[in-house]
């Protein structure tokens, strides 16, 4: 009696690669993927909004040049923009760029992950002192992270320095005026920084709560967290804008004794009263409220997204055979 062969064709799971266990591992993080949406958004904020923070730079650097308050068209923006596309062409707008990709892109990411980490500890039930503080926290982390990309964005800007390169500018800096150089500014920056980001958050998660409220959850549209984002910006920038103008000018100085905080302070209100420390607002209003509003909006959306990262496992034929 001879034997009859038999093939069975059934499914059963592959042995996991590397690119189906690590990465889904990694992307499923929801830190990691904070991350991923924050620096999408600041590559995005950084291209849309670099002539607006081009222009405040501009008009900032010139209280280190000594321009006396009776000088007034000097702190306006027009001027400013007319003399960069007259002497760089329009493309003097996007002047330094490169090293505001590295400061923001990297800046953003640890922002947002530091906030989405902080709000898990702190719950759903958070007050609005709560948020505030992880804001501020999430902003220190940040900041200090990126300062020295910071200084040299300043000094790209300024058009006081002739750098041909961001490496250019940080071997420069290093060599002339000591590695200490790079975190010039360390104090008027989080003393701008954190206040707005702790008063930005407040008001942004508390208007956005009030708009969800009186809105189905359908008519909760990024046009809505735009609006609550803008709103928030406006009144944060008014408040922190006088540290913005000290933080430029002590970044600027090659003079290590007018990189003190009162020292910088004094020097602005000598030369120009209490108009210096307002020197570029509107630019930085504008940069600064649509900058985070398009941040916000483009995370909210992103975060939504990339839910749908993960796949299904994948099922291979395997075939059997059997004797009977």
């Amino acid at each position: 009696m001879s034997a009859s062969r038999t093939e069975t064709i059934v499914v059963v799971d592959a042995k996991p690669t590397l690119r189906e266990t690590v990465i889904p591992t990694v992307l499923g993080s929801m830190a990691v993927r904070s991350f991923l949406a924050g620096t999408l958004t600041g590559v995005c904020s950084t291209f849309l909004f670099q002539p607006l923070d081009l222009v405040k730079t501009r008009i900032q650097s010139q209280l280190v040049a000594g321009v006396p308050q009776s000088a007034i068209t000097s702190f306006k923006v027009i001027p400013i923009v007319t003399q960069i596309l007259r002497q760089e062409n329009i493309f003097g707008l996007w002047r330094g760029t490169v090293p505001s990709l590295f400061r923001t892109v990297p800046g953003v990411g640890i922002y947002f992950t530091s906030i989405h980490i902080m709000q898990e500890m702190a719950g759903p039930g958070r007050t609005s002192t709560e948020t505030m503080l992880i804001g501020v926290a999430s902003r220190v982390m940040a900041s200090l992270s990126v300062l020295p990309f910071t200084v040299i964005k300043a000094r790209y800007e300024s058009g006081l320095f002739q750098y041909s390169s961001v490496f250019g500018a940080f071997k420069s800096t290093v060599m002339t005026e000591g590695f200490r150089s790079l975190y010039s500014g360390i104090i008027p920056t989080l003393l701008r920084d954190a206040p707005f980001s702790g008063i930005y958050l407040m008001f942004y998660e508390m208007l956005k709560s009030r708009i969800k409220s009186h809105l189905p959850e359908s008519n909760w549209t990024p046009v809505t967290h735009f609006s609550a984002g803008l709103a928030a910006g406006l009144l944060a920038s008014i408040v922190t804008h006088p540290f913005d103008v000290i933080k430029t000018q002590i970044q600027l100085t090659s003079d290590p004794r007018q990189r003190r905080l009162l020292t910088s302070a004094r020097s602005i209100w000598a030369r120009n009263g209490m108009r210096g420390y307002f020197a570029g607002l509107f630019p930085r209003i504008a940069r600064r409220t649509l900058m985070t509003a398009t941040s916000w909006t483009v995370y909210e959306q992103v975060i939504r997204s990339i839910g749908l990262l993960d796949g299904p496992k994948r099922k291979v034929p395997v075939r059997l055979t059997s004797v009977s």
